[in-house]
């Protein structure tokens, strides 16, 4: 089993919590929002909302929208499902090998979702900008997104472990050459 730093444990934790922001976010229906006639109409990537002073009501989205908002829900659908199965993959894994190439994956996958999530918003900013007020849930969407990315290149690129290459070629040697060499030396 290797061992890992605690920078690099840090890391897999923020990549966690960072996935719990973009959940909310995604999950949430404040993204946008804005008042009239003492209504509020808020609307998230699965639902709208229209506010009155007594009560609330709801309403799923389905497939009456636009492609461009397809395309939002779908960039950000994919983001999450990679980052969620390279997480419970680097766990896995982290717990029955050794093998660098797992914390790879774990950090790589979460780094691919950021960027999908990341272009589904700027999609929907630019689709919508000018047209709404930006809610809570979009802000934190992103913040996931910024941490989650910070924290998969930390993953990633973890200065505390030796060098990938170093450690293939290295079991390479320990499993092959040196006991081709000790049976040669008869």
């Amino acid at each position: 089993m290797s061992s890992r730093s605690w920078e690099h444990n840090l890391a897999l934790v923020f990549l966690i919590v960072s996935l719990v922001l973009y959940v909310v976010g995604f999950a949430s229906p404040h993204w946008e929002s804005f008042e009239s006639s003492g209504l509020t109409y808020r609307s998230g990537l699965w639902e709208r909302c229209l506010v009155g002073a007594e009560d609330e009501q709801c309403e799923s989205l389905g497939s009456d929208v636009e492609d461009w908002f397809k395309a939002v829900q779908g960039l950000q659908c994919a983001g999450l499902a990679i980052w969620v199965l390279s997480i419970v993959y680097g766990l896995i894994a982290r717990r029955q090998f050794s093998n660098p190439r797992h914390a790879l994956v774990m950090g790589l996958g979460p780094l691919l979702a950021c960027i999908l999530g990341f272009v589904g918003g700027l999609v929907y900013a630019g689709k919508t900008s000018g047209n709404v007020n930006y809610s809570w849930a979009f802000a934190i969407n992103l913040v996931g997104l910024l941490c989650g990315f910070v924290a998969s290149l930390a993953v990633t690129f973890n200065k505390s472990g030796k060098s990938q290459a170093g450690k293939i070629s290295g079991d390479a040697v320990v499993t092959g050459q040196i006991n081709i060499g000790a049976t040669q030396s008869e």
